[in-house]
């Protein structure tokens, strides 16, 4: 898959609870690294599972 990826785990009440984080032509996804600076050059990804915003502030909140 040729794109950069953001994918949300979500719970029951759709709250983001895990993100996953796939860069083009990577093998698999890895972990998404937690904190403000971590969503620093993300503005190519594509994002899944959640809204974006949600998924940039659960990587903040980190």
């Amino acid at each position: 898959m040729k794109k950069n990826m953001l994918v949300a785990e979500v719970d029951e009440e759709g709250r983001v609870i895990w993100v996953w984080r796939y860069d083009a032509g990577a093998v698999s996804a890895k972990p998404m690294q937690l904190g403000t600076a971590a969503t620093a050059g993300l503005g190519s990804y594509e994002t899944f599972g959640a809204p974006r915003q949600a998924i940039y502030d659960w990587i903040a909140a980190g």
